[in-house]
């Protein structure tokens, strides 16, 4: 895979899911299944696999210009759906959606916050509602999609549930 600079991400973008319904959703939703970011700059180049009986070929799907000035630090990718964490002090957390049939998504969705974010991680339930799990330094807040039956008219599709303080 030959790039023009050096990458300074590269992250697994397993779609895993939760259940069978969510797996059949994400089936029908991509054509072909990203299993690999790697981030160059502000784009990030979404590899799948391709095996037979005897090779191995990673082929690149799609990119996503995300046309950030600072630094991409940390990728994590849900069925259709990727969070960025950005900034020189990892203070910027942006959703994009919409990956449809190879299609790079949009950015629907950008946080800023006052504590630099150490980690992500993506659960999607049953009835395929995303939940995000965002670790700050000395706490932990859980972000969720609003329910289309109480998002009528409403451009602001994210929820912030709870926080919970942890140890460290």
């Amino acid at each position: 895979m030959p790039w023009t600079v050096d990458p300074n991400v590269v992250g697994s973008a397993s779609q895993w899911a939760t259940n069978t319904a969510s797996k059949l959703f994400h089936k029908m939703a991509l054509q072909k299944k990203p299993v690999l970011t790697v981030s160059l700059g502000p784009e990030i180049i979404f590899y799948g696999i391709n095996t037979d009986a005897t090779n191995i070929e990673w082929n690149a799907l799609f990119s996503m210009d995300t046309s950030s000035s600072s630094r991409i630090h940390q990728i994590k990718c849900a069925p259709g759906t990727v969070a960025l964490v950005t900034g020189q002090d990892h203070k910027t957390l942006s959703i994009w959606m919409e990956i449809r049939s190879g299609v790079a998504p949009s950015c629907v969705k950008t946080f800023e916050f006052d504590e630099p974010v150490r980690d992500i991680a993506w659960n999607v339930t049953s009835d395929a509602q995303f939940i995000l799990a965002i670790a700050f330094p000395k706490s932990v807040g859980i972000f969720g999609q609003k329910r289309a039956s109480n998002n009528a008219n409403n451009d602001d599709i994210w929820a912030w549930y709870t926080t919970f303080k942890v140890d460290t």
